[in-house]
């Protein structure tokens, strides 16, 4: 079951417990239960539009870089539309249980670049 599924599972539950139902839904089928399809792709469709703002003022931050006045600005109006993009080498790394810091991950790839490797996150 994918985060989007488990999502929309919790909101139809959550509905259930304020309306009083006596039972829990612990799975549904997108493929038979065309409401179930039609919530999971409404939170597909919203979070696609929050990571293309995120990602509109990412750009926004980098073109402004360095233009110190508009910084105060940036940081109070539009940095909570910044969702922070996974460290995958972090996490790769805590789950085989090595002690990696936030910044560790900057100076693995740095140093990948400096031997013309890099990590590429595969296509799904």
């Amino acid at each position: 079951m994918t985060d989007i599924e488990k999502k929309a599972l919790r909101m139809i539950n959550q509905i259930h417990k304020e309306r009083n139902c006596p039972h829990e839904i612990g799975f549904a089928n997108r493929k038979v239960n065309h409401m179930y399809e039609a919530l999971c792709r409404a939170i597909e469709q919203h979070e696609a539009f929050k990571q293309e703002v995120s990602d509109a003022v990412g750009a926004y931050n980098a073109m402004w870089q360095g233009y110190t006045p508009s910084r105060d600005m940036y940081n109070a109006h539009f940095a909570k539309f910044i969702i922070a993009k996974p460290d995958h080498i972090r996490g790769a790394a805590l789950d085989i249980g090595m002690d990696w810091g936030p910044d560790d991950s900057d100076s693995f790839r740095a140093a990948l670049a400096a031997r013309g490797l890099k990590i590429v996150e595969a296509e799904k």
